[in-house]
């Protein structure tokens, strides 16, 4: 990663926040990407795993950790912040309250507790289709069969869940009351129909799930606790999320894919590219 000092950077810079699987990082670009000198905040963790296959984080926890990490680099910081952009790992899940607050812990990509969900979805429905409308595969890793999962074990919970968000989506309600997803990131879930860009129909029934449409929107300026705790912030833009990261953002486009799908991969990918562009050419 090119870096440079703070002297001899360009502005407008950056703020980026990566949440990884086994980290989080928050760090300050200028103009030109390259990495500020000076200006990093890293926080490792581990995902609480058992021989059953859970592989889960404990979300308050971990937002209690993001917190913590922004306080550091922002405490460096006494100059301009352009925007606020994030990457975050993709395809967890976690059920919250009519109060936002967390039912479940956040099932990571890597928990394969909804194996047996996988094999009686294959059993029950052709799922060839499926995979063709939304480029994933009947897998552990993507929500269709984790939701299942979830209604069958745990129905209690999954009757009172009033919306099921990703880890950075819980992170931004906590910050602004709102969230909202990318293109790309969506299409990470297995719920997404990548012709139509808009949650597929079919598997939400499935899933029994309720129709909320995708949000793609970005958002300015924090709630008044947020502000008095980052108020270099105040005023900032916060892109919603940035690519999950290059080399998952490589796998989906090529890897083990039929030609239609990885192109409609692409497509939703490049989509959110192109009104990133239009976002930010628009001043």
């Amino acid at each position: 990663m090119a870096s440079i000092s703070l002297a001899d950077a360009q502005p407008p810079f950056v703020l980026v926040l990566d949440l990884g699987t086994s980290s989080l990082r928050a760090l300050l670009f200028d103009a030109r990407a390259r990495a500020v000198q000076g200006f990093a905040a890293r926080r490792a963790y581990r995902a609480d795993t058992d021989d059953n296959g859970r592989a889960t984080f404990d979300a308050r926890a971990l937002f209690a950790t993001f917190g913590d990490a922004l306080d550091e680099l922002v405490s460096r910081i006494d100059f301009e912040i352009g925007a606020v952009a994030a990457s975050s790992l993709a395809s967890n899940l976690l059920a919250l309250d009519e109060n936002d607050e967390p039912l479940t812990p956040a099932y990571l990509y890597a928990d394969t507790q909804n194996a047996r969900a996988v094999d009686a979805l294959r059993a029950a429905h052709a799922w060839d289709a499926l995979y063709a409308r939304t480029g994933c595969p009947l897998h552990t890793s993507y929500l269709p069969a984790r939701l299942v999962w979830l209604r069958e074990t745990q129905p209690a919970i999954f009757a009172r869940a009033k919306r099921w968000v990703s880890l950075y989506e819980f992170f931004l309600l906590k910050i602004f009351g709102q969230s909202a997803v990318s293109h790309s990131f969506a299409a990470w879930s297995g719920l997404l129909n990548q012709t139509t860009l808009d949650w597929d129909d079919e598997i939400l029934q499935i899933a029994n799930m309720r129709r909320a449409g995708p949000r793609w929107q970005i958002v300015c300026g924090c709630p008044r606790w947020a502000t008095a705790r980052w108020q270099i912030l105040a005023a900032v833009v916060w892109m919603r999320r940035a690519l999950p990261s290059p080399s998952a953002l490589a796998a989906r486009c090529a890897s083990f894919c039929p030609p239609p799908k990885r192109w409609r991969n692409c497509r939703a990918v490049c989509g959110y590219i192109a009104w990133t562009k239009r976002m930010v050419s628009s001043g």
